[in-house]
């Protein structure tokens, strides 16, 4: 049986005024779900109770985390707990991915909080595209925490490999925004560098489903969002899958996957701006070591005539539906994630995008210049369609990519199920 491993974070705040006794307060736990272990992705909420309890001295939280480490729970098995949880009114701030709004919203499972989104606070601040995370239905779900952006991280000795000099690489961001290098340049370069022995592997992407496998087929224009349905275009699909099963090698682990990016046996990485992070977390290279190897450049457009692109992921803070401190709590996260220092701090240390401009331009976060240079993806991302079976859709589009690379189904016949499964 795998063992699962939950890790709980009780951080109590008693800051209370001192002209009362502490037995006179009611002071309540406001339960809060987080996903991953990236603490900054909450401890502004610890400083913003504070505040509010010193504001509101009738009224006293502390606040419990509970944590789901994301090597030991899936999106998908996080969301189920939150579920139960809700039904038993156990959880009042529930920290999500973007993707997951219309399931949430449509299952009365998370609130609309339009009252502190709408305003001056965040409109002045978020970047315009992360609009489109926290709206479905013209209403706002939550609050930003933080976001992201998918990248091609081309390994520097391929392409010295394939002829490049130093001074053309480190221009080659700017000929994939023009379209001049294309996703079969990608092809090229990859399989030039298994020929050439300068790498084990060609093209390597994230070992489980995600947003990123319904970038990749928009980019081969194979699916589309029509009439809030996801459809599919066969022959473009069928192309996509082929383009991964001639280009790709899928690991079925994290840590094979790590090892073999961080170990330098990877022609083409493709996974998010955090991933440097990550590796240097596990303790397999340094983020140094990493950008001495790699250079970021967006997911390529297909032809020269195309249009490059990325996706991001947006995590944001959201108040649970079964919550019985609403307007408390809506409060408490305005206070929390309208601190754009906290924000920056965030994004510069894990390597997640800042969504305000306050925070892109605090000095904290200039530090990470690496991260800062890879910012012009927000003129190039896209989102998930907010549909309720999205998530659905791009696990069946995984399922594609992993069949025709293991060999265990011809592109056609992946495309076949593919097809079927959206009827």
């Amino acid at each position: 049986m795998k063992k699962f491993i939950l890790y709980f974070i009780v951080i109590t705040i008693t800051l209370l005024p001192g002209c009362q006794k502490s037995e006179e307060k009611s002071v309540v736990q406001l339960e809060l779900m987080t996903h991953g272990f990236q603490e900054t992705r909450y401890s502004s909420i610890f400083q913003a109770i504070e505040k509010f309890n010193k504001e509101h001295p009738e009224r006293q939280y502390i606040l419990n985390v509970e944590t789901y480490v994301s090597s030991q729970y899936s999106w998908k098995e996080y969301q189920k707990i939150y579920e139960e949880k809700n039904k038993n009114n156990e959880v009042d701030i529930f920290i999500t991915a973007s993707e997951y709004v219309a399931y949430l919203a449509d299952n009365n499972l998370i609130e609309n909080i339009d009252g502190i989104v709408n305003t001056p606070t965040f409109k002045e601040q978020y970047f315009a595209p992360l609009w489109n995370c926290i709206t479905y239905k013209d209403q706002y779900w939550g609050v930003l925490v933080e976001t992201g952006a998918h990248f091609a991280f081309i390994n520097k000795n391929s392409l010295r490999g394939f002829g490049y000099t130093d001074e053309q690489i480190e221009v080659l961001p700017q000929k994939v925004i023009e379209s001049k290098f294309t996703l079969y340049d990608l092809e090229r370069l990859s399989q030039q560098s298994i020929k050439a022995g300068i790498t084990k592997y060609g093209i390597a992407h994230r070992p489980n489903s995600g947003i990123f496998y319904y970038l990749m087929a928009k980019q081969f224009e194979a699916v589309d969002f029509i009439d809030n349905k996801i459809i599919a275009k066969d022959d473009n699909f069928i192309e996509m899958a082929n383009y991964f099963k001639n280009n790709s090698t899928y690991f079925p682990y994290w840590k094979e996957f790590n090892e073999n990016c961080a170990n330098k046996e990877v022609a083409v990485i493709l996974n998010g701006c955090w991933y440097p992070y990550d590796l240097s977390m596990d303790h397999l290279i340094s983020t140094d070591d990493f950008w001495d190897t790699y250079i970021p450049v967006l997911i390529p457009a297909k032809t020269v005539k195309d249009r490059p692109s990325t996706i991001s992921n947006t995590i944001m803070a959201t108040v649970s539906s079964s919550s019985k401190h609403k307007a408390d709590v809506e409060e408490i996260l305005r206070m929390a994630y309208s601190n754009w220092n906290d924000n920056a701090i965030h994004s510069a240390y894990t390597y997640h995008m800042p969504v305000a401009k306050d925070a892109y331009n605090n000095e904290i976060f200039g530090q990470n210049k690496h991260l800062k240079n890879m910012m012009y993806a927000m003129d190039y991302t896209t989102f998930v369609p907010h549909t309720a079976n999205n998530m659905e859709v791009i696990d069946n589009i995984f399922s594609v990519v992993t069949s025709v690379e293991t060999g265990d189904k011809s592109a056609e016949e992946a495309t076949e199920l593919f097809l079927k499964s959206l009827e």
